[in-house]
């Protein structure tokens, strides 16, 4: 994908490209983004055009488009179809997701959905179905896979999650939360549950496009997740644009903090977590956040397990997933927005849900904010509040980075004074090392009021201070949060989530030896290799051969005919990634560079096809891959900051070479 500064330079590209006898994937030409993404003959092709196209002025950034799969724990339950269809003569009765989060109450009060376009973007929709009538309305198809602009579903994913949004069928009283919605679908995933990096930010730029009142997403992606990401950024500025975007955090539970999706960690998208059926406990495979810029991830939670949910070919079955707690409430924003009767600013609509949220409690014991995020949505309080509070939230960071204090403001936007009293509600504590390990250790939390008056159409303000909790081992990374509860003379109760860590973020550990070794790799695929390997490359493009004196000659045996690889295993996350290959006999001489930007928890594979930075192709020889990971809040300029690996040594030849050693 080639992020371009201007159209002009968009439209040259695209000429360059075909040029090659390139295929043009997807062009986007917004203000929110301007980027072409194209598909060459195989991986070295790529890596060849890849350094003319970073020269060009203009050109933002060259990088590779990630593949992604749907959620494990949604293709589990679909595939298996673990709890069965429903009949569809079956009377559904008011749906207990329903009432724990008050959207009943909305109901009785008419509040649907009436007038508000929702904007789904996801696998598609099965419009034909009954649950939809004639509401699907509007949306694309973003694949190749299918002529036209059909945005049939094939998986069941985007017909499942549009239902709980906005499903709405007499016959069975199935009923979704904004029933009346008028709705559109962008077809991001295929029907194998894969989705590419350059569909979603397209589909996301047209449903923006085509100017909803809302977007919601239960398409997450694991390998995008930074606030900074592209596809974060982009669906953030969506939100400051004044639509808001709702999205699903993931299901990634079992493997601890910070493993929160994209693009739901991005600033100002609204994050939802899922609870399990009896609400006081956080679903096995809802992720946990925060995100990596220790802002508090997901915002809020509500029920995600055995969600029903229209199937794709008629009926009715359950899910499980973070994909059907999101839904719920893309619905509750569509409720407010129609009961408040206004278009309302993305902050407004965060502030709202989040602080009148109700934390929930784990056998007496509040959990996690990076699990729950403020928690339970309440969305009949949250239509009719009028105590406003800003911020929605409060971010501490790490105890090297720690934000000394906070202001919250409180607006009494009612007719009477009211007297707030203000109190603080901890958190059990979580561990970045030891996922399974959490504490009653609580942060020390300074008030500078425990009450204030605030008349009405007025405004308060509270200052907020917080310390580590005590006993706590920060070498651990240990997570602490809780809330600033707020309960007035006139019965509201709100509450304001705090999140902080003891440790320095600067300090954990990315990469070490363990974590790579060598591949060999072409056209996606890769498999491990031994130290030493010998990888015989496709012959340079330009048709350069190397023939001068000493230049040892491949043996036959074991020879590789694939692109030399690494894969890295990273144990945090990193802004910055770089993957040097540096010659044996010149350690300090760096032939070329691959990296990705903003990289969580993951494992990836770096392929080089032998292709010097600087143009032309590296000398047979022996080399090594150098893996450098800059540190989380590290310093770009600072040699401490950056943790480096080293990989065995591999030797490299070219095919020619190897055709003059064997007579092939």
């Amino acid at each position: 994908m080639v992020e371009c500064e201007s159209s002009n330079l968009l439209n040259e590209i695209d000429d360059t490209v075909k040029s090659w006898g390139g295929t043009i994937r997807h062009k986007v030409d917004s203000d929110l983004y301007r980027a072409i993404s194209f598909q060459l003959g195989d991986e070295t092709d790529v890596e060849t055009k890849k350094p003319i196209l970073e020269k060009k002025q203009g050109v933002k950034a060259v990088t590779r488009v990630q593949r992604v799969k749907s959620p494990v724990e949604e293709r589990f339950a679909r595939s298996s179809q673990t709890f069965g269809k429903r009949d569809t003569r079956k009377q559904f009765e008011t749906p207990w997701t329903h009432v724990v989060t008050q959207v009943d109450k909305l109901h009785a009060k008419g509040f649907k959905g009436n007038g508000i376009r929702i904007a789904i973007v996801d696998s598609g929709i099965n419009y034909k179905l009954p649950v939809f009538g004639d509401r699907v309305a509007f949306g694309r198809n973003l694949l190749a896979d299918r002529d036209g602009n059909d945005i049939m579903d094939c998986t069941g994913h985007g017909t499942a999650v549009a239902g709980v949004l906005a499903g709405s069928d007499e016959e069975s009283g199935y009923v979704g939360v904004a029933p009346n919605a008028t709705l559109g679908a962008y077809r991001v995933s295929d029907c194998h549950g894969l989705a590419d990096e350059d569909a979603i930010i397209a589909g996301w730029i047209a449903a923006f496009t085509d100017k909803p009142d809302l977007i919601a997403s239960s398409s997450v992606y694991a390998g995008l997740n930074w606030p900074e990401g592209r596809l974060s950024k982009i669906v953030s500025s969506i939100g400051e644009l004044g639509v808001p975007s709702i999205a699903a955090f993931g299901n990634q539970g079992p493997d601890g903090l910070f493993r929160g999706e994209g693009p739901a960690v991005g600033r100002g998208i609204i994050a939802v977590g899922a609870f399990s059926t009896t609400v006081n406990h956080m679903a096995d495979f809802t992720s946990f956040g925060p995100a990596w810029d220790l802002s508090i991830k997901p915002n809020v939670a509500v029920p995600g397990t055995n969600v029903s949910v229209p199937a794709l070919d008629g009926g009715y079955t359950e899910d499980s997933g973070t994909s059907f707690a999101a839904p719920l409430v893309a619905g509750i924003v569509a409720l407010l927005l129609e009961a408040r009767k206004t278009r309302l600013p993305v902050g407004f609509l965060q502030s709202i849900l989040m602080t009148t949220a109700a934390p929930q409690a784990d056998s007496g014991r509040f959990m996690s904010v990076a699990g729950q995020g403020a928690g339970l949505v309440q969305a009949w309080d949250a239509a009719t509040i009028e105590t406003l509070v800003y911020p929605p939230s409060l971010a501490f960071s790490d105890s090297e980075h720690r934000v000394p204090s906070f202001e919250i403001v409180i607006a009494n936007s009612g007719s009477s004074k009211i007297e707030y009293h203000l109190s603080n509600v901890p958190a059990a504590t979580k561990y970045v090392y030891g996922n399974s390990l959490s504490s009653d250790a609580a942060a020390d939390i300074r008030l500078s009021h425990d009450s204030i008056v605030v008349e009405p159409r007025q405004t308060a303000v509270i200052s907020v201070s917080a310390s580590d909790p005590q006993g706590i081992d920060p070498k651990q990374l240990p997570v602490w949060s809780g809330w600033i509860a707020i309960n007035g003379s006139e019965g509201s109760s709100l509450t304001v989530p705090y999140l902080g860590m003891a440790g320095s973020m600067r300090s954990a550990t990315t990469i070490s030896a363990s974590d790579i070794s060598l591949m060999r790799s072409l056209n996606g695929l890769s498999s491990p290799v031994a130290p030493n390997s010998t990888f015989i490359l496709p012959d340079p493009p330009s048709g350069e051969q190397f023939k001068s004196p000493g230049v040892a000659r491949p043996s036959p045996k074991g020879a590789i005919h694939d692109l030399a690889g690494v894969v890295v295993r990273l144990n945090f996350g990193t802004p910055l990634l770089w993957v040097d290959i540096m010659p044996v006999d010149a350690p300090q001489t760096m032939v070329s560079r691959l990296g990705e930007v903003h990289q969580g928890r993951r494992t990836d594979v770096f392929s080089w096809n032998g292709q010097l930075g600087a143009g032309g192709f590296a000398p047979p020889g022996s080399y090594k891959f150098i893996v450098r990971a800059l540190s989380v809040f590290g310093d770009f300029n600072e040699p401490a900051d950056w943790q480096v690996v080293e990989s065995p040594v591999f030797t490299i030849a070219y095919e020619h070479m190897y055709r003059a050693q064997t007579g092939a």
